[in-house]
């Protein structure tokens, strides 16, 4: 038995096409790119030393038959060596697909780059949320019903879990919450009201506050923290609800917290944003917003600290303009930036909305000079206030339409359908957005055709006949973002 030397720890598929594996478990990351089944990885100690017996007897026969002329040389034996790969089972695939591609560009990236933040998860939870997110990108809705058998065999052993004081504030239940819900976000086709994810929003609600300050302690549960409380906060703004105080309390408990990776992401300081809007939102819901100047003095402090948060985005990940596309250094930071847009452009509009109200409470207002007549005074006012949030909504809308080309670049990502969800938020909000110019209205439009028609984005087509029909927006569109 001679040493070999060195083999390739490869599998099979990458030595044969001599392409560079990672070496992932349970499949390379090339394998599910290609869209084969990974057969894994051979045993390294039976190939270090290569039996050779078969072949030291062919070389005695042969010597053999070279000794004796007189008799024929005996025919070599040849043995054929069959090794049968067994395919990798689907939900194995698409757990692959989850954790090697979609888990890093999301949210839930803690679990591609943390083995702890997954060891604990129920399988039936992983392979459920997988397999629904496999359907989609692979095209296959048959995969839908086994994804739905794995769902109710998690919610039982989620229920269970939740039912238990010690295990109800384990990382795991909470990773397992906020998987269900991306269940029910990836499932969900518009048409109805998002029941499912909300109730699984709520229990994230109640888990978070259960587990309290000490959820800090760790960069796993701060990352949990920050994601759900980010959905929670996305919920109330989409309800026109306030955060639950005790979610504020704890973030602002976690602002005061030392963490290292604070100041690597951005997206962080978002959530005291989507907070105070959602404050905002409840208390102006039903004329209940209070004197209008207070209002108005809200939603520009809130617009300041987002240009100031965009400023610092972009000096430390800056974008490029490349003729009129916008290019971002990865699918996270374009994200922040469609979120941030969009964000602004709601802003200006209020802006523009409570202007004449606002003027109508003062008797002089000074514009670009000095006092001038109450009536020319608050016209003035109303003219520079709208111009101002026209333009700002212009600026943002025209933004969010040249990064388009980026989402949709199949050069850059693996799967566009995934990436290109997150646009469609803010393309319905700029569609009807009556300060926008027509020609933006008109270009959003297009877009989301675009993604419903040549990406198969149902949503996308939803939230088109929508705007078409000049119905109001239901109250699923943020789910496309989350998920």
């Amino acid at each position: 038995m001679p040493f070999c030397g060195k083999p390739s720890t490869a599998c099979l598929p990458c030595r044969q096409k001599r392409r560079r594996c990672d070496k992932l478990q349970p499949g390379c990351t090339q394998c599910v790119r290609a869209m084969v089944a990974c057969p894994g990885y051979r045993d390294m100690s039976t190939v270090y030393f290569r039996d050779q017996t078969k072949e030291v007897a062919k070389k005695v026969e042969e010597a053999k038959a070279r000794s004796s002329r007189t008799r024929p040389p005996t025919p070599p034996r040849q043995t054929d060596l069959i090794k049968l790969a067994l395919p990798t089972p689907v939900h194995q695939v698409a757990t692959n697909y989850f954790l090697a591609f979609y888990a890093p560009a999301t949210a839930f990236s803690y679990l591609s780059t943390s083995p702890r933040g997954r060891e604990d998860i129920p399988n039936s939870v992983l392979v459920a949320t997988s397999l629904a997110l496999f359907s989609r990108e692979a095209n296959q809705p048959s995969l839908i019903d086994q994804a739905r058998q794995h769902y109710i065999t998690a919610i039982a052993e989620t229920n269970a879990a939740l039912a238990s004081p010690s295990l109800a504030i384990r990382d795991a239940t909470l990773s397992s919450v906020l998987l269900l819900a991306l269940f029910e976000a990836t499932l969900f086709r518009g048409r109805s009201s998002p029941t499912s994810w909300t109730a699984h929003t709520l229990g994230a609600t109640a888990l978070l506050a259960l587990r309290g300050e000490q959820q800090f302690q760790t960069p796993l549960g701060r990352a949990l923290f920050r994601h759900a409380s980010a959905s929670i906060s996305t919920s109330c703004m989409q309800h026109n609800k306030p955060v639950p105080p005790e979610i504020i309390r704890l973030g602002h408990q976690l602002a005061k917290t030392d963490c290292p990776e604070a100041p690597l992401d951005l997206s962080i300081r978002l959530l005291p944003i989507l907070d105070d809007m959602s404050e905002l939102l409840a208390w102006s819901d039903n004329g209940r917003r209070g004197p209008p100047a207070d209002f108005l003095a809200s939603v520009r402090k809130l617009d300041s600290f987002l240009v100031d948060l965009m400023d610092t985005q972009n000096k430390v990940c800056p974008f490029k303009l490349t003729d009129r596309s916008h290019w971002y250094p990865s699918y996270r930071t374009a994200r922040f930036w469609s979120i941030s847009r969009m964000l602004r452009i709601l802003y200006n509009l209020w802006m523009a909305n409570i202007a004449p109200a606002v003027a109508a409470t003062l008797p002089v207002v000074e514009v670009d000079g000095p006092s001038s007549s109450s009536g020319g005074a608050t016209e003035a006012f109303v003219a520079v206030l709208t111009d101002t949030a026209t333009r700002n909504v212009d600026t943002m809308a025209t933004d969010v339409l040249d990064s388009v080309a980026y989402f949709v670049d199949s050069s850059v990502h693996d799967s566009v359908p995934l990436v290109a969800r997150c646009l469609i938020w803010p393309l319905a909000h700029i569609a009807i957005c009556p300060i926008a110019r027509y020609m933006v209205r008109d270009e959003a439009r297009r877009q989301l055709g675009v993604l419903g028609r040549d990406f198969g984005i149902v949503q996308a087509t939803e939230a088109l006949c929508m705007v078409e029909e000049k119905r109001s927006m239901e109250d699923w569109l943020h789910l496309c973002f989350l998920s």
